[in-house]
């Protein structure tokens, strides 16, 4: 989960926009505000959190129904570039980024593509009115090393997590890691093939009386 105190947060923010400097100065500029934007939405102790929290055990607790994927996938799948599956627990989806428009080569900053494409999926789920919670997971292709690789995968899940934060989901259901080039949906032996496993891929969880993430699976099949 994006929980930290305000100097990981700051020193977070400096790797990350300084992981762009390739880039040019817009990127940096970008990363930087966005990570300093997440870390004033990912404060644990905000007192307005606590005054939710009293406000919520003051009330009775409302009725809960189990929640159903199937409408969730459906409107999803509407997008061109998404591939959309329900895995083993039901409650789960995992969300693929299938376009080769994703990131540029050894670059965690998202395209235009992929940010239009995140705000469509924060909007289905708000839409859904279910409550929900997203494991960003960062890939790259099989270029360089794996430890370069694994690094960069890292960088992108996080600079996604981050503009799903800033998009307000909520930061207690956002965690995220790095795969590097090892789960590949595609040959790395073409450039196309090489675009398209620049990626990140979404586990969505629907809640059913919970109140914390859970990831008590092994990504992405055993599920349960």
């Amino acid at each position: 989960m994006l929980m930290e105190n305000p100097l990981v947060c700051l020193k977070r923010a400096i790797l990350l926009s300084g992981a762009e400097l390739r880039g040019g100065c817009m990127r940096v500029i970008y990363f930087f505000i966005l990570a300093l934007t997440a870390c004033n939405t990912t404060q644990p102790y905000l007192l307005a959190d606590k005054q939710a929290d009293a406000s919520a055990k003051s009330r009775p607790a409302p009725e809960t129904r189990q929640p159903s994927t199937s409408d969730l996938i459906n409107r999803l799948r509407k997008d061109p570039h998404l591939s959309v599956q329900q895995l083993n627990d039901n409650n789960t989806i995992l969300v693929q980024m299938r376009s080769g428009d994703s990131f540029q080569s050894d670059s965690a900053f998202p395209t235009q593509i992929l940010m239009e494409v995140l705000d469509y999926v924060v909007k289905v789920l708000n839409d859904s009115g279910d409550k929900y919670e997203i494991k960003v997971v960062g890939h790259s292709d099989r270029v360089g090393s794996e430890q370069a690789n694994l690094l960069v995968s890292e960088k992108r899940a996080l600079s996604v997590a981050l503009y799903l934060l800033n998009k307000g989901v909520d930061r207690k259901r956002v965690s995220y890691e790095g795969k590097g080039s090892q789960e590949p949906i595609t040959d790395n032996n073409s450039q196309e093939g090489r675009d398209v496993n620049r990626r990140v891929d979404l586990l969505i969880r629907l809640l059913y009386n919970r109140t914390a993430p859970n990831w008590n699976c092994s990504y992405p099949d055993n599920c349960s």
